[in-house]
């Protein structure tokens, strides 16, 4: 039997952490680490480490940094998205890759309706409640509810939420996203657009080539001739 008492003590040692992963990419890890320093070095980082899948961990010096970090924006990564969460005794690696945390605005939602629990059972609807931001959790903001989900990526992400109210009244609750992962036509992957394809790009290279293959084979036969 596992120390339950020593694994909760462990737990809390990271949860100040954050999980990186560069969507497209798999930049070395001097490399990322450089670029993890440049952009939250000035807050106070503690560790960087490699992880498997090419996952990068990130611990901050305390937790309020930690939900900072959370709540402010997304990153880019030679024009690719950084998908950040916070690390967690449940993350899977596999369903790291497949879904990605965004954040929503429920604009024009009742005040009546921002508690954890109602919030939470809202977005479940469309996945799986991370956090609000402090504004959301402060009252401080009450134009919008912002709230950080773990979604599947998808082509058609859900646009509204359908619950029914107190009065038992079904009421249509409209979602918008911060951000999106963009698709590539090419290939089908998430993370870059044609212009940026691998697949593509090498698939030219090919042509190019063949056609110098080609070029070079009939010149030779000019000369034989």
């Amino acid at each position: 039997m596992i120390d339950e008492d020593e694994v909760r003590i462990e737990s809390a040692n990271w949860d100040s952490a954050v999980i990186c992963m560069v969507l497209g990419a798999n930049p070395p890890l001097p490399v990322f680490e450089g670029f993890i320093k440049r952009v939250w070095g000035h807050l106070g980082i503690a560790q960087i480490a490699r992880m498997s899948m090419g996952l990068v961990m990130v611990k901050f010096n305390d937790e309020a940094t930690h939900s900072h970090v959370l709540e402010n924006g997304s990153l880019h990564f030679d024009r690719k998205p950084v998908i950040v969460r916070p690390w967690t005794t449940y993350l899977n690696a596999i369903r790291l890759i497949r879904s990605v945390p965004l954040w929503i605005r429920l604009h024009d939602l009742g005040l009546q309706y921002w508690g954890n629990n109602c919030l939470s059972a809202l977005v479940s609807t469309i996945g799986k409640p991370i956090m609000v931001d402090k504004f959301t959790q402060e009252r401080t903001r009450v134009q919008f509810a912002r709230v950080l989900v773990e979604m599947e990526l998808s082509d058609n992400p859900p646009r509204v939420i359908h619950y029914m109210n107190e009065f038992d009244k079904l009421v249509e609750q409209g979602v918008e996203y911060e951000w999106l992962p963009v698709k590539c036509k090419n290939c089908g992957n998430y993370g870059h657009v044609i212009t940026d394809c691998r697949k593509d790009q090498k698939a030219q290279m090919d042509q190019k080539v063949t056609e110098s293959s080609f070029l070079r084979f009939r010149e030779g036969r000019r000369i034989i001739s």
